[in-house]
């Protein structure tokens, strides 16, 4: 009798699992000529201090240069800034790292609906949800049909739209976040085995995790607490990478089963807020705070 095997995460995400990342996003400073409000840098409890990654410890990065597919040297701070700027790209261009192309942008339209129909649909999902004792957030689902309709969503549809005319006209690749969440949750840093390295030489899994500081989720304060998993002062990266909590962490990821907190009824909960206790499970049992993720919801492009 022949059984269908499930892949595993590293068959359906290799890249996230070779020996070193296949790509790296390199913050080589944290200082910058703005002091813009709405930078997290200046969010309340930020960790960010100013500081430069030195040109000694970028130079460790390069074993896994050699092998990356994609190097960015940008973060929260102003790159032009770091004295040794110049020194990193040459030694980065050594080793076959083209660091012209640091835009992908792809135009993302927006999806609508008939109000009648969705509500038509919700009153089907609620009554297919009630009958497997599934919670199900209406509100959410009520508002989203709402928000379709209104004079913004279509504004922000021709503004899309005027968008990538312009950028085919102009030869410009362009990326602009969906008009609404995507339905199913997915990371593409880990998906393409991105590591991130702060200027303190922190290697951290994604852009959500990358600091500490506080931001706003659907409305509710957050508290975002920095996940590291060594650093390139006194590891080598590709150990770093292939480690057990490291690796073990992007698998958990890639499963896919944590939950999608935008649409809980029972939040914001004290997982999303993290103001009660440090995250150590979602209410799934995963170890990675990814369901409340912006990026995995389709919405900041930054850094992708």
């Amino acid at each position: 009798m022949l059984r269908k095997v499930a892949k595993s995460p590293a068959q359906i995400y290799p890249k996230a699992f070779q020996e070193s990342p296949t790509r790296l996003q390199v913050e080589v400073t944290t200082r910058c000529n703005m002091n813009c409000s709405m930078c997290v840098k200046y969010a309340p409890e930020s960790d960010i201090a100013e500081t430069d990654l030195s040109l000694e410890d970028f130079k460790k990065l390069g074993p896994a240069l050699e092998h990356c597919e994609k190097l960015v040297l940008n973060g929260i701070g102003e790159p032009l800034l770091h004295p040794d700027l110049a020194a990193m790209a040459s030694f980065a261009r050594e080793r076959d790292q083209d660091l012209q192309n640091y835009f992908d942008f792809v135009w993302t339209p927006g999806r609508s609906m008939k109000r009648e129909k969705l509500f038509d649909l919700i009153r089907e999902m609620r009554a297919d949800a009630e009958a497997q004792d599934i919670w199900i957030n209406l509100r959410n689902l009520a508002e989203w049909g709402q928000r379709i309709q209104t004079k913004e969503y279509k504004q922000l549809e021709e503004v899309y739209a005027r968008s990538k005319a312009l950028a085919v006209e102009l030869g410009v690749e362009l990326r602009l976040p969906p008009l609404m969440a995507e339905n199913e949750l997915r990371c593409s840093f880990v998906e393409e085995g991105t590591a991130f390295i702060t200027s303190k030489g922190e290697v951290s899994p994604c852009q959500f995790l990358w600091h500490s500081c506080t931001c706003y989720l659907d409305g509710s304060e957050k508290l975002l607490r920095q996940k590291q998993f060594g650093n390139i002062a006194s590891g080598e990266i590709s150990e770093i990478w292939k480690g057990s909590e490291f690796a073990g962490f992007r698998s958990e990821v890639l499963e896919y089963e944590y939950p999608y907190c935008a649409n809980c009824p029972m939040g914001p909960c004290d997982d999303i807020t993290g103001r009660s206790n440090e995250f150590e499970y979602d209410c799934l049992g995963g170890g990675g705070p990814c369901g409340h993720c912006p990026w995995a919801m389709g919405g900041p492009q930054c850094l992708m």
